[in-house]
């Protein structure tokens, strides 16, 4: 069976609009895709809130050590931050 000019067209068209509404899925899912990785190197694959909620949890930690090295003003840095992501987190959930 031999296929006609406009029919080797269409099935073209076909094939290259199925690529494209693949690519167009995998960009918007990719958006929310986050990567977090431990001390040892090792990578988790998170959503969103559980992103901001690890960073959240860096910055307390890091703001903590720096008022006990009495660095007020990283600390503060630190607060502005934290008070940031904070709101991030409300807002999702």
């Amino acid at each position: 069976m031999t296929l006609s000019n406009e029919e080797i067209e269409r099935i073209a068209e076909l094939i290259f609009k199925k690529i494209l509404d693949k690519q167009a899925a995998l960009e918007k899912e990719s958006e929310h895709i986050y990567h977090i990785y431990d001390d040892v190197g090792n990578v988790s694959v998170v959503n969103e809130l559980a992103f901001l909620q690890v960073e959240l949890d860096r910055c307390n930690e890091l703001k903590d050590k720096y008022v006990n090295e009495e660095q007020f003003e990283k600390a503060m840095l630190l607060k502005d931050k934290i008070a940031e992501l904070e709101l991030k987190i409300k807002n999702i959930k």
